[in-house]
């Protein structure tokens, strides 16, 4: 059974990204933009939430340290690199450390 809810997770996440990808008024719009986040944050919650306030701050900070560099940031390579961090924390947060943890309790329950 959690094989296929991994399956079906995984595969609206990649869905979300691709939406995003193939909408080529993605960055035109900033509601398209919030939309696609809170897609993102949705399937990563509740961790998602502190690792999106974490991962907002380093965009700011990288970003005027490009415009510094005079570096071309791509917004593209932007939304990539996010949903890659945000869909890889919501992995080790719902298939490795949640089911690590149910395990440990089930077993201390059963040692009572």
């Amino acid at each position: 059974m959690l094989k296929f809810v991994k399956l079906i997770w995984l595969g609206l996440c990649i869905w979300v990204l691709i939406d995003a990808l193939l909408d080529p008024k993605i960055f035109s719009n900033g509601e398209l933009i919030t939309i696609f986040e809170l897609k993102v944050l949705a399937l990563t919650s509740p961790l998602g939430f502190v690792l999106e306030m974490i991962l907002q701050g380093l965009f700011v900070v990288f970003e005027s340290f490009a415009e510094l560099w005079k570096m071309n940031v791509s917004l593209w390579a932007d939304l990539v690199v996010f949903w890659a961090i945000m869909v890889s924390a919501g992995y080790l947060q719902w298939f490795v450390l949640l089911p690590k943890n149910v395990r440990r309790l089930k077993n201390r329950a059963r040692s009572v």
